[in-house]
């Protein structure tokens, strides 16, 4: 059994008896046998073969479909071609203006939900060509759906079809309730954009997928934290929640406007609020922090880049991205951390809003960004920068690190990001001339490396790892002192630099 994969990106695959990860953009555009596999993560332009089954995919520039296929989750975003069973638990057609073009035997059979996108200057479109006849088969719920146009589609049952508002009957469909379903509305929580029953980073992105859609004015609208019910719009996020959850201020309007109700309710969680989960993945895009190349000085402001992406693994198709930064508050004066997006790779505050929140007793820094212009972004470079003044008698390993870390393109397609903490020393006393009297080389460095300090002598040097731990030290009673480095695994160290005018660390890279 093969699968002809024409532009497929896969992230990971999974085969029944062991698992293997595959870097992430490695891209196959040959044969791939997957008769006992199943391959998740997928963004494809075409596949063609049968009897496969693929858990989650993406389909995106005008793909299609050639042969039997089982997917767990599908969410499309362009035009499609189907030929064949076209089967999934979950299918979301969030691409309106876009076509589904049926033809020979094609159909599609839903298990479990079914939803369709459709705005009204951009309707969905469903055709059987060539006087091909389209099967749709949903098992169980109701599709309720809007502005979409039918031509040679046939809805199966048990599940109910309705094609309302402005839809558009070509002919030759069957199997459809050519009317609107019941007014639905919901809950609204101002400030809980995505619906998921905390106010936190995570509603920025909303609001940033849902900017310049609009619907019905929220009766008798606040900021409070309180359940508001409201008329829902014809628009779904992918999880499937309303448009009308991003609208904060209930004007039936979203805007950045909107992002006030997330910064006057943030934190506030609903009493039936469920433990959230970490996103933050072991593989993906590299997003760091780029460290200072000298020890940290109490009492000075420091600048640390935020960079998404390499030259290697540059970023591609990029909305917006959420995610904490983890600090320990002992060594930052309190108040002082700041977020700046001045020469942003994502944009700047003419086509993204952003958030900087911190919880100084916690250590925890929350950072929502998203542009608001419906246009990825791709590239790599410095996505932010971190500011803060280090605490006045600051001392020891001072460490930064990602967690819940979320990234998306315009679609809400979640793309994966691995994260990486960074680690560096404050100066006990504060000398920063003491920087410059000491200097350490090669560095990076393989087999050895090489102290001196012609004008101070020093006493001792001890090896740390990065997180602290010691692994050597030696007394040192001159102002040259050559380290053997080679029992060293390749890495990032500190030497912590005892002399006659203070102390002070060095950070060293260990290569193979």
């Amino acid at each position: 059994m093969y699968v002809d994969v024409d532009s497929c990106t896969f992230i990971s695959k999974d085969f029944r008896n062991s698992v293997s990860t595959l870097n992430f953009n490695e891209v196959f555009s040959d044969y791939i046998y997957s008769s006992n596999g199943n391959y998740k993560f997928v963004e494809c332009e075409s596949l063609n073969g049968g009897l496969n089954y693929i858990d989650n995919v993406n389909f995106i520039n005008n793909a299609s479909v050639w042969g039997d296929f089982h997917f767990e989750k599908v969410i499309l975003t362009t035009d499609l071609i189907i030929s064949g069973n076209f089967n999934a638990d979950t299918l979301i057609f969030n691409n309106p203006g876009q076509t589904i073009h049926f033809y020979f035997k094609a159909e599609i059979n839903v298990n479990n939900y079914l939803q369709i996108q459709s705005n009204p200057n951009t309707p969905t479109t469903l055709r059987g060509v060539n006087g091909e006849i389209g099967k749709i088969f949903l098992l169980s719920d109701t599709l309720c759906t809007d502005h979409i146009v039918l031509q040679n589609i046939q809805a199966i049952g048990p599940g109910v079809f309705y094609a309302g508002s402005s839809s558009l009957d070509l002919g030759n469909n069957t199997g459809w309730n050519f009317s609107s379903c019941a007014i639905d509305s919901s809950t609204v929580w101002p400030g809980d954009a995505n619906s998921d029953l905390i106010v936190d980073n995570l509603d920025y992105l909303s609001i940033g997928i849902a900017n310049g859609f609009s619907g019905g004015v929220r009766p008798n609208a606040s900021q409070l934290w309180t359940p508001q019910p409201c008329l829902d719009w014809n628009y779904q996020f992918v999880s499937g929640k309303n448009y009308n959850h991003s609208d904060g201020d209930g004007n039936g309007a979203v805007n950045s406007n909107d992002t006030l109700s997330i910064i006057a309710n943030y934190g506030l969680t609903h009493p039936l609020r469920m433990p959230g989960v970490d996103q933050t993945n072991q593989i993906g895009l590299p997003l760091t922090f780029e460290m200072p190349t000298s020890n940290l000085v109490p009492g000075t402001v420091v600048s640390i880049p935020i960079k998404l992406g390499t030259s290697l693994f540059p970023v591609n198709n990029i909305y917006g991205i959420a995610f904490t930064i983890n600090y320990d508050p002992s060594l930052v004066q309190a108040g002082t951390m700041q977020l700046d997006i001045s020469n942003s790779r994502l944009g700047d505050i003419n086509n993204c809003i952003h958030l900087g929140k911190d919880d100084f007793v916690n250590g925890l820094y929350d950072v929502g960004f998203v542009r608001m212009d419906h246009q990825n972004i791709s590239g790599n470079g410095m996505i932010a920068t971190l500011s803060f003044t280090v605490a006045s008698g600051a001392s020891g390993l001072f460490n930064l690190s990602f967690s819940k870390v979320l990234a998306i393109d315009k679609y809400e397609y979640s793309i994966p990001i691995q994260s990486f903490s960074s680690s560096i020393y404050t100066s006990l006393f504060g000398n920063a001339m003491l920087e410059e009297l000491v200097s350490v080389f090669p560095n990076p460095a393989a087999s050895y490396v090489t102290v001196t300090s012609p004008t101070v002598s020093m006493t001792a040097i001890t090896c740390l790892d990065r997180i602290g731990k010691v692994l050597f030290s030696i007394s040192v009673n001159s102002n040259i002192q050559e380290i053997i480095t080679h029992t060293l695994s390749a890495g990032i160290y500190f030497l912590k630099i005892e002399t006659a005018k203070g102390l002070l660390y060095k950070k060293i890279i260990i290569e193979e």
